[in-house]
């Protein structure tokens, strides 16, 4: 077996770079049509399910291609980067993210500043009265870790600032559930996950106000949105270089699409 070339896919926040690896092995050269290939997909949760669909029709038309697909959800996106080894980082855009900061809908609350939400997190601001909205308590729910979308709210939101201790944790779907439920709530989530609740617009520093629209994300508007990326060790050759191709075209893209995640293009 002769390794051909190991790659990557995942999402980078600011600087702090995070990835899905796609490693590569073949016997004998690089063609995609000639020989078998094994494509091994080991990285995040937040791209897993778009990175499925696009293995199973990536497979349909390469029939010697094997794609395995493996999700870590503590820390995949670390795990990604070590399994591509060492090199230098090739990056291709191939969707966008973003956070939704999310209340019940009966909240008359419609944007809060980034700074308020690190406030109400704090625990700093405690009745949406504070806010504009009605004298209620705030009940602040909190992702549980492992989670990349904890990691991302704490690093683009909280700074730093610690999140109040009487915060209450639940999951991704439990997040969803607990809003629903509870008309003094606070939380967020990623886009998709929170259509069934009010997603808040964010006051930008300069004093914008921000919808989590696809058009803000896209443009990079939208404070908290979050680039994914399909990375290689070097540029990316045979097999994984048309997988990469593939999940840039237009099929590949309705597959980011129906993850809910907004196109790249």
């Amino acid at each position: 077996m002769k390794a051909v070339s190991i790659e990557a896919i995942g999402w980078r926040i600011r600087a702090a770079l995070c990835a899905t690896a796609l490693a590569a092995a073949a016997c004998g050269g690089s063609s995609v049509a000639a020989q078998p290939v094994t494509l091994n997909i080991t990285g995040s949760t937040t791209v897993s399910p778009f990175v499925r669909t696009d293995a199973a029709a990536f497979t349909a038309r390469y029939p010697n291609v094997t794609v395995n697909v493996t999700e870590v959800s503590d820390s995949g996106s670390t795990a990604a980067i070590a399994a591509v080894g060492t090199g230098a980082v090739v990056e291709v855009g191939i969707a966008l993210d973003a956070i939704d900061i999310a209340v019940h809908p009966s909240n008359p609350v419609s944007t809060l500043s980034l700074t308020q939400v690190r406030d109400i997190y704090s625990g700093k601001i405690t009745n949406w009265s504070a806010v504009g909205g009605a004298n209620l308590t705030i009940h602040v729910y909190h992702r549980k870790a492992p989670s990349g979308t904890r990691d991302y709210f704490l690093e683009g939101v909280m700074k730093g600032v610690l999140v109040t201790s009487s915060a209450t944790l639940v999951s991704s779907s439990g997040m969803t559930t607990a809003i629903a439920g509870d008309p003094s709530a606070i939380g967020y989530g990623k886009t998709d996950s929170v259509v069934t609740l009010k997603a808040l617009s964010l006051q930008t520093d300069e004093g914008f106000i921000v919808a989590p629209n696809t058009l803000n994300i896209r443009t990079g508007a939208y404070p908290l949105n979050r680039p994914l990326f399909l990375i290689t060790r070097g540029p990316a050759q045979g097999a994984a270089k048309s997988f990469i191709e593939y999940a840039l075209s237009d099929q590949g893209q309705q597959a980011v699409a129906a993850q809910g995640l907004v196109t790249i293009r």
